[in-house]
């Protein structure tokens, strides 16, 4: 793998070998492996697959990018098999649903934490956190992490201070 170029020409290929080189290996799939390890799964990325890195390797820059499209030959591809819908949209990142969980199973949790008798310190104000909370039980909250600091807080602070 050759190193970085710094010509604005190369720009956008410089960024995909920095992701292929650091980024994936380091961060993404070292998460992946991490999250289907600690639940039995042994995790699979056939695009990953060294025959098609070494092929991708030699396809021409402006096959990988066109007309400010990623993956531009994987797509052209794609639309012979698959509707267009299913690769066409934006990326979604995988959310955690922290205000269903907080808001039905994990409610009690809030109840348990965020009583008045565990509030014993002054670093967090006491009526923001009843506002947060209240808001929470009105089906009014939009920012549950407001609410999860809160608690982590004061779950860690019961656990190893008190």
């Amino acid at each position: 793998i050759r190193s970085l170029n710094s010509s604005n020409e190369h720009t956008m290929q410089d960024m995909m070998l920095w992701d292929f080189d650091r980024y994936m290996p380091d961060d993404i799939l070292t998460k992946v492996d991490r999250a289907t390890m600690s639940v039995g799964i042994e995790g699979r990325e056939p695009m990953l697959d060294h025959r098609i890195i070494e092929f991708m390797a030699r396809v021409p820059f402006e096959l990988k990018y066109k007309n400010k499209t990623s993956k531009y030959i994987l797509r052209k591809v794609l639309e012979r098999y698959v509707p267009s819908k299913m690769f066409s949209r934006p990326k979604m990142g995988f959310g955690i649903p922290m205000l269903e969980w907080f808001s039905g199973d994990l409610s009690y949790l809030f109840d348990e934490f965020l009583r008045k008798d565990r509030i014993q310190h002054n670093l967090l104000s006491e009526y923001c956190m009843a506002n947060e909370l209240k808001k929470l039980k009105n089906g009014k909250q939009r920012n549950i992490n407001k609410l999860w600091f809160i608690l982590a807080f004061q779950m860690w602070y019961f656990k190893y201070i008190k």
